[in-house]
C-alpha cells in the first residue's frame, strides 16, 4: 500500500535522477530541478491541502500533493476557488485532459504500488511528472495562470519574508520596512480595520503588525500568481479568501 512519504521520498529520488540525465531529454530544465530539490531548512511545515503558499522542499509539496491526488481520486487544484475577475478559464479547460489522464494512472499506484520494484515505481512517478511538465507542476504548488503569467517557480518564504521585511528607506534613519510602508499607504481603504487591523505606534509595532498581516495572507492564500511587470519586475500576488495582498 502506498503512503504521503513513499510518494515524496519517490518524488525526489526521480528529481535527482531527473538532474544526471543528458540535457534535452529531461521533463524540467537543470535550474528547475535543483530548485525543487532545494531544502530550505527555515521552511514551515507543508501544506496540509493546496490552499497557502508552499513551502520548500518543493518535492516534498510535490509528492504530498500527488498523495492527495491518489487519495481523493481527483486533482487538489479543482479544489481552489474560482474568482469571476481573475480568468483562466483557457487555462483550465486545456488541462483538463491532462488531468483525466494522471488520475487513472495515480489509482493503479494503489494496488501496485508493494509489486512493484523502486525502478518500476520511480518510472510510474516519472511518466505522472513528464505528462504534467513545469505548468502542472505549479498547478500542483497552487500557482495559477492567466494572461501574463511569468512561469517560475515560486521562491522560498524566506525570500519573500526578507524582501517584505527590508528597510523601505535603505538609507534613511527610519526603519520601517516596506511590508509595513505599504500597508501604512493602503490600509485605509478598509474603514473598518477589521481585516487589515490599525497599522500605528512604533516604526517596529508596524513592522511586526505588517508581518503578521503577509503570514495571515500566505497561510491561508487561495489564489498565488507571478506576474512579469515592465522593467523585468517580478511580482507575487496572493489573495486570501477574504482579502487579498
Amino acid at each position: 500500500m502506498v503512503d504521503k512519504a513513499a510518494v515524496i521520498e519517490y518524488v525526489k529520488l526521480v528529481i535527482e535522477d531527473e538532474v544526471k540525465r543528458v540535457t534535452g531529454d529531461q521533463f524540467l530544465c537543470e535550474s528547475d530541478l535543483h530548485t525543487i530539490l532545494v531544502d530550505d531548512k527555515s521552511s514551515s511545515n507543508p501544506r496540509e491541502t493546496i490552499v497557502g503558499y508552499p513551502t520548500y522542499p518543493l518535492y516534498r509539496e510535490i509528492g504530498n500533493m500527488l498523495y492527495q491526488w491518489l487519495e481523493n481520486k481527483e486533482c487538489p487544484v479543482v479544489n481552489l476557488p474560482k474568482y469571476d475577475l481573475l480568468d483562466e478559464k483557457v487555462y483550465v479547460e486545456s488541462r483538463t485532459a491532462t488531468f483525466a489522464t494522471i488520475t487513472p494512472m495515480l489509482d493503479g499506484m494503489t494496488s501496485l504500488w508493494d509489486h512493484w520494484g523502486e525502478e518500476e515505481r520511480k518510472y510510474r512517478i516519472r511518466s505522472i511528472l513528464t505528462l504534467l511538465g513545469k505548468r502542472g507542476i505549479l498547478d500542483l504548488l497552487g500557482i495559477r495562470k492567466t494572461v501574463g503569467t511569468k512561469e517560475i517557480l515560486p521562491c522560498s518564504r524566506k525570500v519573500l519574508e526578507d524582501c517584505f521585511t527590508a528597510k523601505h528607506s535603505p538609507d534613511s534613519s527610519s526603519k520601517l520596512s516596506v511590508g509595513a510602508r505599504a500597508l501604512a499607504k493602503h490600509s485605509h481603504r478598509d474603514m473598518s480595520t477589521s481585516w487589515w487591523g490599525v497599522c500605528t505606534g512604533t516604526e517596529e509595532a508596524k513592522n511586526e503588525h505588517a508581518l503578521k498581516i503577509m503570514n495571515k495572507i500566505l497561510d491561508n492564500a487561495t489564489w498565488l500568481n507571478t506576474h512579469w511587470l515592465p522593467q523585468d519586475i517580478i511580482i507575487l500576488e496572493a489573495r486570501h479568501k477574504e482579502g487579498e495582498l
